[in-house]
């Protein structure tokens, strides 16, 4: 259909309207109003709520139609907005979305829109704003808004006679999806188009030529335009690559991911705008708030709600046994869910085959592991990882937000896996008279068995432990033996060292000697280690450090008298000991000092 049939139907019907409005008025009370929504015309006794919904509302002492929600209409007769009235202000109350199968604005008087937060219009067959010459010199003003207009033909238009618009400090995005010889984004306005506090930024060197915003060089209306208001970053092109960031325990910030263009110029954080947060440290969906604000020659205020992901996770034990995999990871208080994905290939390609997922809901389960039994076989390789997610209602089924833990692999076997090593905290342990049980020592687990994959196995689940020899002065032992989806044994030994000893005197009575006298030492050691240094610290690469040894456990008293002169002062301390697989062990005591007669 051309433009001139197009606009004739249109503006056909718009008469047609207006008559009906004219023959309803002789009839009507005096208490009804030349302004229609969805088709139902505008009275005193329907103005307050005029569709019977809470969304359009008229204020006849100030000719304000307010709009306060979204609303859509496929009436094909019926314009949504339609006005003859003089000097009709529309306002929005909130950012929403209007569309139509006809126009959604039919201005056949003076009409201004205002607008809080942007307006989203959408014209299925007509315009999102026709400006009709219905009224000599009608002007259509946009002031104050932000509009993002779309029709088929046309998005704002006039009727190609007297009619005006005008645009002031609003930022206009304009879209005609059916781009015909004689259709345009903004055009057809016989009065011209005039912009105030604001300049056509797209496309790029589009103007105004009679009455159309029209391409750089030509006499064409473009089907697409974008109007700016000068330097406010409202305006300009905010590109936030991530608005989901990992919880790190800190404060998060989205600089980094942050670009603004504004007029093909890149904005300077510090310099052309800043930015500030709230609630950016606690894991939430879109509850962090992130504000730009124009700095310098630039105004305006944009925010954006960012998301703060749960921690990563990390896969604490991946383990083979009997055909299939087990997955274990840290719980998440944080989580709605757990995500563990699993895949023959390590890029975990959806279209390899072996792409598989599987969900644990936090509502309904508490579990921090899965086992995988049914997909993977003997013998295959797969590649794991798993995250903790939120979502935007809590539930698992919409979409999830989190970081997928590092990959780990594993190689399915057949049967039960085995235990591999067993290392402690310490190796040796000082006599206490009573059996020392290195797994449980003050309520610390200081034994931790592996398997051959290196995962940490728990004790009672997937393996046992026996004790012997724990309790006197030795070498002492613990057998391992698998338990569960575990088999095999292992043998870890410690030393249970003699009791700390001390020093119960030490004198200096003969000439270039000394006397220690000591208690004596736990049954089962070796015997007694004396050592002796000119230095308090006993360092061993001193020309005086000295040690001497007792082996009788019946002998408490040494007398030393190598390396030591009158007047000269010792330090001294002992140890008891035992001797285990040529090493001693054994703790020594304090250090006492000595002044050589």
């Amino acid at each position: 259909m051309t433009k001139c049939r197009r606009l004739t139907k249109l503006l056909f019907g718009a008469v047609i309207v207006m008559l009906f409005s004219v023959l309803t008025a002789v009839s009507a009370s005096a208490a009804s109003y030349d302004l229609y929504i969805d088709g139902t015309r505008v009275t005193d006794a329907n103005k307050s709520d005029i569709l019977k919904n809470g969304l359009f509302s008229y204020d006849s002492a100030t000719k304000t139609l307010t709009v306060k929600g979204d609303y859509s209409t496929n009436k094909e007769e019926d314009d949504l907005i339609y006005n003859c009235i003089k000097g009709l202000t529309i306002k929005t109350t909130k950012a929403l979305e209007l569309s139509s199968c006809r126009n959604v604005i039919y201005a056949g008087a003076p009409t201004t829109l205002i607008t809080n937060g942007e307006l989203k219009m959408h014209s299925v067959d007509c315009c999102a704003v026709l400006v009709s010459s219905i009224t000599a010199n009608n002007t259509f003003t946009i002031k104050d808004s932000v509009i993002n207009a779309s029709g088929y033909g046309w998005a704002i238009t006039g009727g190609i006679e007297s009619e005006k618009l005008i645009i002031d400090n609003s930022r206009v995005i304009a879209r005609s999806e059916f781009d015909e010889d004689g259709t345009g984004a903004i055009t057809d306005f016989g009065n011209g188009i005039s912009l105030t506090n604001c300049k056509i930024s797209e496309p790029a060197g589009a103007y105004v030529y009679g009455g159309a915003v029209c391409l750089k060089g030509t006499h064409n209306p473009s089907a697409y335009v974008k109007i700016v208001r000068g330097n406010n970053i409202e305006d300009a092109d905010i590109d936030l690559k991530y608005t989901a960031i990992t919880y790190t325990g800190s404060k998060i910030s989205a600089d980094k991911y942050l670009t603004i263009k504004l007029d093909g110029k890149t904005l300077l954080n510090g310099t052309d705008y800043t930015t500030s947060y709230k609630n950016n440290v606690n894991v939430g969906y879109q509850t962090c708030e992130m504000t730009i604000s124009g700095k310098g020659k630039y105004s305006g205020t944009v925010k954006k709600l960012l998301t703060i992901k749960p921690k990563k996770n990390s896969i604490t034990t991946l383990a083979s046994y009997n055909g299939g995999i087990r997955v274990e990871w840290n719980k998440d208080d944080t989580a709605v869910g757990y995500q563990v994905v699993y895949c023959k290939v390590s890029n975990f390609d959806p279209e390899s085959g072996t792409y598989h997922s599987t969900t644990v809901d936090c509502s309904k389960s508490s579990k921090t592991y899965v086992n995988l039994t049914s997909v993977p076989k003997p013998g295959e390789t797969w590649y794991v990882k798993v995250r903790s997610f939120i979502t935007k209602d809590g539930t698992v089924n919409t979409t999830r937000y989190g970081t997928y833990s590092d990959v780990k692999s594993i190689k399915v076997i057949d049967g039960q896996a085995s235990i591999a090593k067993a290392t402690l905290k310490y190796g040796s342990y000082t006599y206490s008279g009573s059996a020392i049980t290195p797994d449980n020592r003050n309520g610390k687990d200081e034994l931790t068995v592996k398997d051959s994959l290196g995962n940490v196995l728990k004790k009672g689940t997937d393996y046992t432990l026996t004790y012997s020899n724990n309790t006197k002065v030795g070498k002492a032992t613990i057998k391992i033996t698998g338990k569960g989806n575990y088999k095999g044994t292992l043998t870890k030994t410690f030393v249970i060292k003699p009791a700390v000893n001390t020093i119960k005197a030490i004198t200096s009575i003969q000439t270039n000697s000394f006397v220690i006298t000591y208690n004596k030492a736990t049954a089962c050691a070796t015997g007694y280690q004396i050592l002796y240094c000119k230095d308090p610290s006993f360092d061993p690469n001193s020309a005086s450090y000295h040690s001497t040894t007792v082996t009788n456990l019946s002998t408490l008293s040494k007398t030393v008298s190598s390396n030591v002169k009158s007047g000269e002062t010792w330090y001294v301390k002992i140890r008891s000991f035992v001797t285990v697989d040529g090493t001693r062990y054994g703790n020594y005591s304090s250090a006492k000092s000595v002044k050589i007669k």
